[in-house]
């Protein structure tokens, strides 16, 4: 045979052996230390951004908010008018009916609120809850959606009350302690005009070229509030009205946009003193001029003055008193706080009993730094003569942020169908909901559902929860769904993200109890006390019957050093760069609606002449442009607003081209829910 083609022998082959393992360690130990090096450089470039982290500006972030609505409502309204002038016409071609009618109106008020009626118009405007009757389906079951949904923002009023309290306690008493020393500097000066009068006449023969002020005469003493330090409440509110009415096709419809906001500025010392400043301004001071050559009598003496020196001579000046008494208000500091409700909605109609309905709402509440809001999103649809009917709504609860992290607690969820015309369906409705998302993680919990089941014509209700998660640089574990309050063993690695803190007491207070740390189960099934109940023993006291607990105890110190380190890192950059994204999409949103609000209002600064429709023409009591942000009886609040409707040069040139009367079917009046 050809030595060539030989067998290998057994020490040629244990030596190629050698250099591929060889080989194999040595690329191993290159990727080591390359992932070792990327995490080292990774935790050198983040360490910086871990110690200088982007907070969430969560004041300016609602500010941003308030100007891109009030944006909206502008665009909207410039829209809605060109829709108008461009059907306004076609109204006057055919019959009654044939083309749609619309109505469009824009409202805007403000005014200035004494403290009181302000703080408990407030108060009012917290507790009127979002209405979702005009959306299908979204009720919840035995109708309780509405008021699960409500029960946030019921816990709303409280801060600020509060927040009013606050006020009213740090600066009444200060204030009434200032008012009562002005008022001492008036008696001061009383006397001292009283004495420079009396010196007039023997034996100085003086006269007074000046008396000195008196604080009493500049101070607003009808208004008590004010006198006291109170700040006004401002309040405004903006609005858009959109309605249309085709009944040759049997449908009509409405949409509305509403800004409402009651703010309350900072009060601080010195702007109390700046207040006491502006209403007294400076206060004249005594002036006297001195007899330099007296009338003389024999006997009697001096018994007048032939003259008065060229000099005035200033004798007693109030205005050190005012700021010795105005030192009363030191060390006042108390943080502004405002209501701000906002809401989008619609209801649409067709015919056989079919109907679209949606709402998105808000309601804000500011207290210095801290930002409490709770959203409503609701919509729902109805098939025409009862084939089906599906709709629901859902709040996350109070939503706040804090740092770096948005949490939320008393959340709900409401959802059902239906087919009318079997008589079957479905609803369901869960509370106490709540979560968190931040750099220590994210938690949820679904909180607890009631659900009930009509098939039968009698409903057959239904108690369950969908069981809580939590993942993080700190741990990870879940507790299981239950069925009327039986579950399965929980488990958990590590520890849950700590709540997070608020400057709220209120807030922090929910958040504590009815948090991600809330049961989702009243009985848990767990394998010892089953195991123990069968009678069933573990022989080797290794925790056997209890696999949940001996994983927990054997993985727990494994994740907490191997998983904790990188993923701390981790989280933590997500948290730059989502907080560093919502900060920036709050200012662009307010800066491009801001560029959209100013072409609109431009392309209708030159029309104000677009007919509207007449009482006669809109059913029910023919007012326009009175929103109410509460209508669970189905009127509209009547307000004194100044309708505002500004149609565009295009729209006003196509009103002057067809200057015959337009025939315009009936508007339903706007009437949004809230």
């Amino acid at each position: 045979m050809n030595g060539s083609h030989r067998k290998p022998s057994r020490r040629t082959l244990r030596r190629a052996q050698e250099r591929r393992t060889a080989r194999v360690g040595f690329n191993k130990r290159k990727i080591a230390t390359a992932a070792g090096a990327a995490f080292i450089s990774a935790s050198i470039a983040m360490g910086p951004a871990v110690a200088q982290a982007q907070q969430i500006n969560a004041a300016a972030n609602a500010q941003h908010d308030y100007d891109t609505w009030n944006n909206l409502i502008i665009v909207s309204d410039a829209l809605g008018q060109t829709q108008r002038a461009i059907l306004a016409p076609l109204g006057s071609i055919g019959p009654d009916g044939m083309f749609p009618s619309i109505s469009n109106t824009k409202t805007t008020e403000s005014e200035s609120l004494d403290f009181l009626s302000g703080v408990l118009d407030m108060t009012g405007s917290a507790l009127d809850t979002p209405d979702t009757s005009h959306v299908p389906g979204a009720g919840g079951v035995f109708g309780l959606g509405g008021l699960v949904a409500g029960l946030p923002q019921y816990a709303m009023v409280l801060p600020t009350v509060l927040a009013a309290g606050d006020t009213a306690v740090q600066v009444m008493p200060k204030s009434a302690t200032t008012v009562a020393a002005l008022l001492g500097v008036d008696a001061t000066t009383l006397v001292q005009n009283g004495l420079a009068a009396a010196g007039t006449v023997w034996p100085t023969w003086n006269t007074v070229d000046q008396d000195a002020g008196y604080v009493v005469d500049k101070l607003d003493l009808g208004d008590p509030l004010g006198l006291l330090g109170l700040p006004d409440v401002q309040h405004d509110r903006n609005a858009w009205n959109h309605a249309y009415n085709w009944p040759l096709l049997q449908i009509d419809g409405k949409t509305w946009l509403v800004q409402e906001r009651y703010a309350v500025d900072p009060v601080t010392s010195e702007s109390l003193k700046q207040n006491f400043r502006d209403q007294i301004g400076t206060l004249d001071t005594l002036d006297v001029r001195k007899c330099v050559e007296f009338k003389k009598v024999p006997v009697l003496g001096n018994v007048g003055c032939k003259a008065w020196s060229s000099t005035i001579d200033t004798t007693y000046n109030p205005n050190p008193g005012v700021e010795n008494a105005l030192n009363q208000l030191n060390g006042i500091d108390v943080p502004g706080f405002s209501l701000t409700k906002r809401e989008a909605g619609g209801q649409y109609n067709a015919f056989g009993d079919s109907s679209l309905g949606w709402l998105m709402s808000t309601t804000q509440v500011i207290v210095g730094d801290q930002v409490t809001t709770v959203p409503v999103l609701a919509s729902g649809i109805a098939l025409p003569f009862g084939l089906f009917t599906t709709g629901g709504q859902y709040s996350p609860g109070m939503v706040s942020q804090n740092g770096q992290t948005i949490s939320g607690v008393l959340g709900s969820r409401s959802q059902g169908w239906s087919v009318p015309v079997l008589g079957v369906g479905a609803n369901a409705t869960s509370v106490l909901e709540s979560f968190q998302i931040g750099p220590d993680g994210i938690a949820y919990n679904s909180g607890w559902t009631i659900a009930a089941i009509d098939g039968l014509g009698i409903p057959v209700p239904l108690v369950y929860s969908m069981g809580s998660f939590n993942f993080g640089p700190q741990g990870i574990g879940y507790t299981s769904p239950s069925f009327f309050g039986v579950g399965l063993p929980s488990f958990q690695l590590g520890d849950k993200p700590d709540a997070p803190a608020v400057d709220d007491a209120v807030l922090g207070m929910l958040t504590g109890a009815l948090g991600s740390s809330l049961p989702t189960s009243i009985i848990t099934l767990d394998p010892a006390f089953l195991l123990g109940m069968a009678g069933i023993t573990d022989p080797t006291g290794l925790g056997l019957l209890d696999p949940f607990g001996t994983g927990q105890k054997i993985l727990d110190p494994i994740f907490r050093a191997i998983i904790t380190p990188p993923a701390t890192l981790v989280f933590q950059g997500a948290a730059d760069l989502g907080t560093a994204a919502l900060n920036a999409t709050s200012k662009q949103s307010s800066q491009v609606t801001g560029v959209l609000a100013d072409l609109a209002q431009k392309g209708g600064d030159t029309a104000a002449d677009t007919p509207v429709p007449t009482a006669a023409d809109v059913p029910g009591d023919g007012q326009q442009g009175n929103l109410n942000l509460n209508q669970s009886d189905g009127q509209s609040e009547k307000r004194d607003a100044q309708v505002v409707v500004e149609p565009s040069t295009t729209t006003n040139d196509l009103l002057k081209q067809y200057p015959m009367e337009v025939n315009e079917a009936p508007v339903p009046e706007v009437e949004p829910a809230a």
